[in-house]
């Protein structure tokens, strides 16, 4: 169970940067614009 959680972190984890980086785009948007 540990080795196949472990594996799909590894799967998840380009998706979860790829939305964490969009929303901090999303933050930095909304600060310049305040």
């Amino acid at each position: 169970l540990d080795t196949a959680n472990q594996e799909r972190k590894r799967c998840l984890t380009p998706p979860d940067t790829a939305e964490t980086f969009s929303v901090l785009r999303l933050l930095d948007k909304i600060e310049r614009k305040a």
